[in-house]
């Protein structure tokens, strides 16, 4: 029944124009509160560098095509990927808002003018518990305007595509990662690679996006 309901929702997006960036992914609470998935797709354990670490081995996966899938790395492959889509809707709701935060707002981090950065407690907990190190959380493929202005990734990614484009590439990729490409089309390498690129840079800005929320929470109390 859940499957053909799935199936029922999916057909509706493709079929009606006036669905076709519904937020199909995310409950009705989620759609109040897009700014809770965005937590919640890091916390409390899918934190910033596993991200970076499970795309590259599923982009390497989707490119080299010799995979043998263990059960347990195919389900993590296939849930992330169904996260990553409903981070994008929810990113989507809150794109169409015109939320934005300020640089005065992020400098709340430290960091740009600062020897360190203020961390949330959700990192802090990270460090304590999983023994991260504040390496493991420092962006890598963002400008310094961009780390104190996040939604300009934001507004860079759904420029050339809105949320329904980017979920089909996502898809995509998911399908070119885990099937055989003598058996199945998949994914074109350069455009593979560049969305790579993309999701990169996207879940690096929503990183920020949550660490300040989460530090300006902190700050209130």
């Amino acid at each position: 029944m859940a499957a053909d309901k799935i199936n029922d929702m999916i057909t509706i997006q493709n079929s009606a124009p006036q669905w076709r960036n519904a937020p199909v992914g995310l409950t009705p609470e989620e759609f109040e509160n897009p700014y809770d998935v965005l937590v919640h797709f890091f916390y409390p354990s899918n934190y910033l560098c596993r991200y970076r670490k499970w795309l590259e081995r599923w982009l390497i996966a989707a490119i080299e095509d010799n995979n043998k899938w263990k059960r347990d790395k195919l389900i993590r492959c296939i849930y992330t990927f169904q996260r990553m889509g409903q981070m994008l809707d929810a990113l989507w709701i809150i794109y169409q808002r015109g939320d934005r935060l300020t640089k005065e707002e992020t400098s709340i981090r430290g960091g740009i003018d600062t020897p360190y950065y203020e961390w949330s407690n959700y990192i802090l907990d990270a460090m304590k518990w999983f023994n991260y190190k504040d390496d493991d959380f420092e962006l890598q493929e963002l400008t310094t305007g961009e780390e104190q202005e996040p939604f300009l990734v934001v507004d860079e990614f759904f420029a050339s595509r809105d949320v329904f484009d980017a979920k089909q590439t996502l898809d995509f990729w998911c399908h070119s990662a885990i099937v055989n490409s003598w058996e199945y089309s998949t994914m074109d390498v350069k455009e593979l690679y560049d969305f790579y690129k993309e999701m990169i840079r996207l879940i690096e800005a929503v990183f920020v996006i949550v660490e300040v929320r989460a530090l300006r929470d902190i700050k209130k109390t």
